[in-house]
């Protein structure tokens, strides 16, 4: 699967006003218009630059900022550039500056590459590969390569932590990779993906799937978002553990429920960086999990192709 087919599109929405003003290129340059619009907001998509962050072409201001690493506090020093985040924050009414309240980053996936690299055409800047059973798709030029990590020296057994958008299919488009070492010295993995085939045990451990890997959790592991007696087939969830030497089981020690999209947070102004799927027409499709109408948006370019 190749970059040309993902399609990804940076929309900004006020209120019931939406406008689509960028559509990511097969290069992956951009270009956006912020469309003059202010209030409480969310953006979502990935670091650009620094000072303090650029996300979606806003400079946000994260000095007060409360800051979430895959769950765990963080600092601004260890943002990233590449990193797929989510601010919420008070946004200027020129739409290009915001001083953020909270800025959230949960990798895409992190595991051992399962098999060697593949390019996607002799000699290109492509490449595919499998972690946990889920292609990632990487470009030497657009996607991030940090900790060691290269376009050229990915390999069998690396331990990569990936960030980037999710397609329908669980497919990844990396915007970030960074090396975490080599797998099974190092097992610690994390994956996100729909409940198949779960199986509760009275004293509050279980079994189940997602994809082709089995996770295995206790009385004692955490969950957060969704409780025991609501976790069931279907539902989307990000699983953090250690990956058995097997490499088809995992232990897990957090399972958290996925929220696609925006979450649970109302704002009155929105922008969204993500992957279109199930595209029906101009209004009826999702841009990173969220049902969009865009039969009155500006749309730039001025014709929208899936």
């Amino acid at each position: 699967m190749s970059r040309k087919e993902f399609r990804c599109l940076r929309i900004a929405v006020s209120l019931a006003a939406l406008s689509i003003f960028c559509a990511c290129a097969p290069d992956g340059s951009q270009s956006a218009d912020n469309g003059g619009i202010g209030g409480t907001g969310i953006s979502q998509g990935e670091i650009t630059a620094f000072g303090s962050i650029f996300v979606n072409g806003v400079q946000w201001d994260i000095d007060s900022a409360s800051i979430s690493l895959d769950g765990a506090a963080g600092s601004e020093s260890e943002l990233r550039l590449g990193m797929n985040v989510r601010v919420i924050g008070d946004l200027a009414t020129d739409g290009l500056s915001g001083s953020a309240l909270s800025v959230d980053f949960d990798d895409a996936l992190e595991g051992p590459i399962e098999s060697a690299p593949v390019l996607v055409l002799p000699g290109g800047v492509e490449k595919t590969f499998t972690i946990l059973g889920q292609t990632v798709v990487v470009n030497e030029e657009s996607t991030i390569f940090a900790d060691g990590a290269t376009f050229a020296g990915l390999a069998v057994d690396q331990v990569v932590e990936v960030s980037g958008f999710v397609s329908a299919n669980s497919s990844i488009l990396a915007t970030r990779v960074a090396l975490r070492g080599e797998f099974p010295t190092v097992s610690a993995v994390s994956v996100q993906a729909d409940v198949q085939n779960l199986l509760k045990n009275p004293d509050g451990s279980g079994v189940f799937d997602l994809g082709t890997i089995t996770i295995r959790y206790l009385a004692t592991t955490e969950l957060s978002g969704v409780t025991r007696a609501d976790l069931e087939n279907g539902l989307r969830i990000d699983v953090a553990g250690d990956l058995r030497a097997s490499g088809s089981e995992i232990d897990a020690n957090r399972i958290e429920l996925d929220e696609d999209g925006l979450g649970q947070q109302d704002a009155e102004d929105v922008e969204l960086e993500g992957l279109v799927s199930d595209f029906v027409s101009l209004s009826d499709f999702k841009l990173a999990g969220v049902p969009i109408d865009a039969t009155g948006a500006i749309l730039s370019p001025p014709t929208l192709v899936v």
